[in-house]
């Protein structure tokens, strides 16, 4: 099966969080299941970085020229072949007028104004893409897996716009919710640069309380839909976790699949990783010793062999539930405890935890940047890892944790309830400990139970391992994600089938 996989970011060419590690990791262990994938993603400057600092040979540039507000924009198709995996081919969408830029999405905590705009264009470069090389006899995809709400307009291309035409008229759609709290709603005044006819701009499609909404566009049109937990698949369907859609997405319930998300572990082992000072492996923690002492002098803080050391990689906003800590933080530091936080975000979490590292600096560590070596790094050399999520649509962290023995501290939501067990359940598989109610008592109550045990060495020592042992393999969810493109591919089918018999007279039966 031939799968064009469209997403706003990849690894190991650009990320912000987890959609990157995503967009790597699941096209790497579908090739590995015999599928032929490509890649498409935005030439951002980011991704022109990489291949000049990595000399990745761009083997050739298929010239494009997308149409948007009666203006042709001449863009173009820079076509790689993967670092890690020779099989995939990666094109990358480039157009400096909409991705040669400093960030992403935006700068500074600010989106961009024209974002729109920008993944309106990228949308209907991907069409344009598939267009142009179905024309040539060259690969065309059976199906088309695109992510988040940055590509979800290409569901509503394929399937509704395009949809008599090929090579689109047979072509399957999938669409994963990465995370519904982010659904590119943007004014109907952007409409027209979609180029579709008004007729479409209903609330069964991407019409939203008068706005565009993208994320509901792909929900809508995609022959199947898909999120990166179970829990989560079950939790957008209520109403306080639904943020506006759940009604919507119960209505299209049918064809919504929770598939969990995957490590890689081939990057993220304390066996393999080049990015931590000592490697180490179950049969043998003393390179964890190591990378203890490491993390505490790169983070500014006095190494002590007692205290345990408790770990925040994250995204510094709301859904990562960091008020809890924050509300805690005194009570925390009366605990024997050192605390580390990487990440960047919000400027009222940087304010914040910059300045308990004043107050506390040998019990505090705060780094304001995304480092993918001290994130290494952190998860190599803490002893708890804490993740108190308001919503956690699959969180990749906490399997990170746990692979290098560093037990995690999780609220009990999303994918964090579908991969931690915790250690006062009756099973022998524990792995960490979890909490539910969304508050700074349960977040200190989970603590607490985590340094009884942490003081108990052996029990500690069986929580580690039975981490180390955990494995959440994404060779599973590309076996799983298989099934759910033959469901799109077979979806896709019969709906021309049920077309191209509709309106014809039926034969009379004979008497």
């Amino acid at each position: 099966m031939n799968v064009l996989f469209v997403t706003a970011e990849a690894s190991p060419y650009l990320k912000t969080g987890g959609l990157g590690d995503v967009s790597e990791a699941l096209p790497l262990s579908l090739a590995s299941l015999g599928m032929n994938v490509r890649i498409v993603t935005p030439h951002y400057r980011a991704f022109d970085s990489y291949i000049r600092n990595n000399a990745v040979a761009v083997r050739r540039r298929i010239p494009i020229a997308v149409m948007l507000a009666g203006e042709y924009i001449a863009a173009a198709a820079v076509e790689t072949i993967h670092p890690s995996d020779e099989r995939i081919t990666v094109w990358s969408i480039e157009c400096p007028v909409y991705f040669d830029r400093p960030g992403l999405y935006g700068e500074s905590g600010r989106d961009y104004p024209d974002n729109a705009e920008r993944f309106i264009f990228f949308n209907k470069a991907c069409i344009e893409l598939i267009r142009i090389c179905a024309e040539r006899g060259e690969w065309t995809p059976d199906v088309v897996h695109s992510n988040d709400w940055h590509t979800a307009v290409i569901a509503f291309y394929i399937t509704k716009v395009y949809s008599s035409m090929r090579p689109f008229d047979r072509m399957g759609t999938v669409f994963t919710i990465h995370n519904l709290a982010y659904q590119g709603v943007f004014s109907s005044l952007d409409y027209p640069l979609l180029g579709a006819d008004w007729a479409h701009f209903t609330d069964s499609r991407m019409e939203h309380f008068g706005n565009i909404n993208f994320m509901k566009s792909g929900i809508a049109c995609a022959h199947a839909v898909t999120t990166v937990s179970p829990t989560y698949a079950r939790e957008i369907l209520s109403d306080d976790q639904g943020f506006g859609l759940a009604e919507f997405i119960r209505h299209h319930r049918k064809k919504l699949t929770g598939i969990l998300n995957g490590a890689r572990y081939e990057t993220w082992s304390p066996e393999k990783d080049t990015l931590i000072p000592s490697q180490y492996s179950a049969r043998d923690l003393s390179g964890k010793i190591a990378c203890k002492k490491e993390l505490c002098s790169q983070f500014g803080i006095p190494y002590q062999e007692g205290p345990p050391v408790i770990g925040i990689v994250s995204r510094l906003t709301m859904q990562k539930g960091l008020e809890l800590v924050l509300a805690a933080m005194s009570d925390i530091l009366r605990r024997t405890v050192v605390l580390v936080v990487l990440g960047v975000g919000d400027i009222k979490y940087e304010a914040s935890f910059s300045a308990w590292r004043t107050i506390r600096p040998s019990r505090v560590g705060v780094h304001l940047a995304f480092s993918d070596e001290r994130a290494h790094l952190v998860e190599a050399g803490s002893d708890m890892f804490l993740m108190p999520s308001l919503f956690e649509p699959c969180g990749l962290n906490q399997m990170y944790s746990l692979r290098y023995g560093t037990v995690p501290i999780v609220r009990f939501t999303g994918g964090l309830a579908d991969t931690i067990i915790d250690r006062d359940s009756d099973s022998k598989e524990a792995n960490g400990f979890t909490f539910r109610e969304f508050t700074p008592q349960a977040l200190l109550a989970a603590i607490d139970r985590a340094l009884a045990v942490y003081n108990d060495g052996p029990s500690w020592k069986k929580l580690m391992m039975n981490g180390m042992r955990t494995s959440f393999s994404w060779d599973d969810a590309a076996a799983q994600y298989s099934k759910v493109y033959a469901q799109a591919k077979n979806a896709a089918a019969l709906r021309k089938n049920k077309k191209r018999t509709a309106g014809k007279p039926k034969k009379n039966r004979k008497q």
